[in-house]
């Protein structure tokens, strides 16, 4: 019961926090920056007051995920729910950023995701450039536990080494990119990313698309942390006591396509995730002492 209350507690403090928090328009007025590669197109901007935002412009890839940016916003509300790091999250209409939205390929064009900006880089680009050692990023097992039990009952098959920033000033390691993140319509995946077809069975224990540098292989290769370890993940007993009505609120108010879908196979999942994520961890040790032996 005391897992519940806290959960309640902390939904009507954010719940609070957002209703009294705006979002200032200023950024139409605002030069845009290019920030960065990758699959959706980012730009930085600064406001009036100085402050600076990271604008987002995402793919509906292969027209396959039409609320990729409301995934974002609804991973992003669970996560701080459950006390991971991650950063605000905002969706905003286009209408002043039409310019910044390319008027070719599958890109979002009714809409964007903006984020404060924080001066980061992800782990493996903040490892290379300040002499440290990985694995003090990490040194709580539970950390690492929390994430991966997180994502199993999300939903996330897409995480990457870059997935994850580390804030220059405090080493804090913050959770970002979840615009494919919670129940999709295919039955290969927990996720809803657009090609589950080139998944294979590898890919999916370690929660990333083929041929990226994946998160698991960083945390048990790199670091070497060990996976037996993870075995009882904090965060379980929280995401086992969120109401449900919870889970309908965040996913119907982020107005994800199929909410009703979105939060009847999130409430189904927080009740069996002892046994998916004993599962997966099974299937997550086998796979890791396989790697350590080809290695050697």
């Amino acid at each position: 019961m005391i897992y519940k209350i806290k959960i309640i507690i902390r939904f009507f403090y954010f719940s609070l926090l957002d209703c009294v928090r705006s979002f200032s328009g200023d950024l139409a007025l605002s030069i845009a920056e290019p920030l960065g590669n990758g699959h959706n197109v980012k730009f930085l901007m600064q406001d009036r007051k100085g402050k600076k935002w990271v604008v987002k412009v995402c793919r509906n890839t292969g027209g396959r995920v039409p609320d990729i940016c409301e995934r974002e916003k609804t991973t992003f509300l669970f996560a701080r729910l459950l006390g991971l790091s991650v950063v605000d999250t905002f969706i905003l209409p286009s209408d002043c950023f039409s310019k910044l939205i390319p008027a070719d390929g599958d890109f979002i064009k009714n809409k964007v995701v903006a984020l404060p900006y924080i001066e980061s880089k992800n782990i493996k680009e903040f490892v290379a450039t300040n002499n440290i050692i990985s694995r003090s990023l990490f040194s709580d097992s539970n950390d690492v536990a929390n994430i991966f039990a997180f994502y199993d009952w999300i939903g996330d098959e897409d995480r990457g080494t870059e997935d994850f920033l580390v804030r220059i000033r405090d080493k804090k390691v913050f959770l970002i990119d979840h615009g494919l993140s919670g129940p999709g319509q295919s039955k290969l995946l927990r996720s809803a990313h657009p090609y589950p077809e080139n998944y294979n069975a590898d890919a999916i224990i370690k929660k990333c698309y083929p041929g990226k540098d994946s998160f698991f292989d960083y945390i048990f290769l790199t670091i070497g942390i060990n996976v037996n370890n993870l075995c009882n993940p904090p965060i379980i007993k929280l995401i086992k006591n969120i109401p449900n009505f919870i889970i309908r609120r965040y996913s119907k108010n982020s107005r994800i396509l199929d909410y009703e879908h979105f939060a009847l196979e999130l409430a189904t999942r927080k009740n069996n995730i002892d046994r998916d994520y004993k599962k997966w961890l099974e299937e997550a040790k086998g796979k890791v002492e396989e790697m350590i032996e080809n290695k050697i």
